[in-house]
């Protein structure tokens, strides 16, 4: 994989979080989870509604199952339209013994679309921890490519990956942005490869 997954994955496996039901809009699943498939499921729906929404069963990759034990989860596995990109759902089992959706994960498994506008290595350096998504995207000119996206409601591990092109083909800059308790994103980490 061309860059590191978030150490926030690993600790998310072990959260569980109070379900609430949220409504899902009508659409045609496929086969392959697409990014507005992705958006449309939250917290709270159950594992039957998400595998519908996605149309698929998913593998399930990991399970913990202890009778009586109130954080009982299980992680399944969704392909996406990209050979190296997958979506990762994990469900607990709330107090009716239902599996609903705690917390989702997508790694999209592609880089930065490259656009007219370019990072340069000044634009990165004006870009700092702390700074909002606005302010990065006003920054770089373009509003980047969301390459993998966390979301743990209630937590403070919600993550955006977003990388911007730079002029080289093979560069990117590359800002995680976590949700802070007033929801807005700001960023938390920062990459740079010039190629």
């Amino acid at each position: 994989m061309k860059r590191y997954i978030s150490a926030a994955v690993a600790c998310l496996l072990a959260l569980s979080v109070s379900a609430v039901a949220a409504p899902a809009a009508n659409a045609v699943p496929s086969r392959i989870v697409t990014s507005s498939e992705f958006y449309s499921v939250h917290q709270g729906n159950s594992i039957a509604h998400v595998r519908a929404r996605f149309g698929n069963n998913g593998t399930v990759t990991a399970r913990y199952d202890t009778s009586g034990w109130k954080y009982d989860w299980v992680s399944l596995d969704f392909p996406t339209y990209y050979d190296s990109g997958w979506v990762t759902v994990d469900f607990v089992r709330n107090s009716s013994g239902t599996w609903v959706l705690d917390t989702k994960y997508a790694y999209w498994g592609l880089t930065a679309v490259q656009t007219k506008d370019k990072a340069t290595k000044a634009e990165f350096n004006r870009v700092k921890e702390g700074n909002s998504i606005d302010y990065a995207r006003s920054t770089f000119g373009t509003n980047g490519t969301i390459i993998s996206y966390i979301d743990a409601p209630g937590y403070a591990y919600d993550l955006v990956t977003i990388e911007w092109p730079t002029a080289s083909p093979y560069g990117y800059v590359s800002l995680d942005f976590g949700k802070r308790s007033s929801g807005s994103w700001k960023v938390e980490t920062r990459s740079a490869y010039w190629g």
